[in-house]
């Protein structure tokens, strides 16, 4: 199939029933205008929705129920940030969570199968004159959006965030100083699960997902590793030609 849609979109996301959510914004306008979300059925055939949140969202995600979780675009008069959950029925916010000054820049979001959104950034706190000492700020909300179930600290940087139904995240980034890439759990009720350290290449990116059991795949500089819940490295290839 193929559609229409408005220009300049940044993302794409899908949930279990097929359907399509596409993130669309203006980047080069000051100030920033209002994103929109659009909704598509899974045959491609019809639009469902289009959401105008109103501000400029910096990130999606979409859980596999098809809530759709955003944060604000950051900008130089950022003093704090939030998430958001869209409607279901397309039209505005169903809530709305600040999450005041704990993260610095750089906020991504994720969302698990229960509904919970996790949001991970650098922490507000981090020295400036010492990037080998950077520290990332992982971030819980309960499925209301009412509380912070949890916020915890993961040495590095990072690039890709999940969340498992179990309430456990994966962080994955790369560790500032150094050519290496990390990837940490933050358990269930917001402990320390584990760090994995690989190799990577500057200027590269590590690009994180989760598998239907739960396990972590990890993909940078042309390899691909998957870990269990424990840590250990249970699959690693090398894609050619990858970056």
């Amino acid at each position: 199939y193929s559609q229409w849609l408005n220009p300049n979109a940044v993302q794409i996301a899908t949930d279990r029933s097929g359907a399509l959510y596409i993130l669309s914004a203006v980047r080069n306008s000051s100030p920033l205008p209002p994103s929109l979300v659009t909704k598509v059925s899974a045959d491609g055939r019809t639009i469902l929705w289009q959401n105008n949140p109103g501000f400029a969202v910096q990130t999606m995600a979409v859980d596999p129920n098809g809530g759709v979780y955003v944060i604000p675009a950051w900008t130089g008069e950022t003093t704090s940030t939030f998430v958001a959950k869209l409607s279901a029925n397309g039209t505005g916010v169903a809530w709305k969570r600040p999450i005041g000054s704990v993260l610095e820049s750089g906020s991504i979001v994720a969302a698990d199968s229960t509904g919970r959104a996790y949001l991970a950034g650098l922490c507000e706190t981090n020295s400036a004159t010492d990037p080998s000492s950077l520290m990332t700020c992982v971030v819980r909300l309960n499925a209301a959006g009412s509380a912070v179930d949890y916020t915890a600290q993961v040495k590095g940087v990072v690039t890709s965030l999940a969340g498992d139904g179990s309430g456990a995240a994966f962080v994955a980034g790369y560790v500032p100083g150094g050519e290496a890439s990390f990837l940490a759990r933050v358990a269930p009720d917001g402990s320390t699960g584990f760090y994995s350290v690989m190799p990577l290449r500057r200027g590269v990116s590590t690009a994180l997902a989760l598998d239907a059991n739960g396990n972590a795949v990890v993909y940078a500089s042309g390899v691909l590793q998957r870990f269990d819940s424990a840590g250990t490295a249970t699959l690693s290839t090398t894609v050619p030609g990858g970056l």
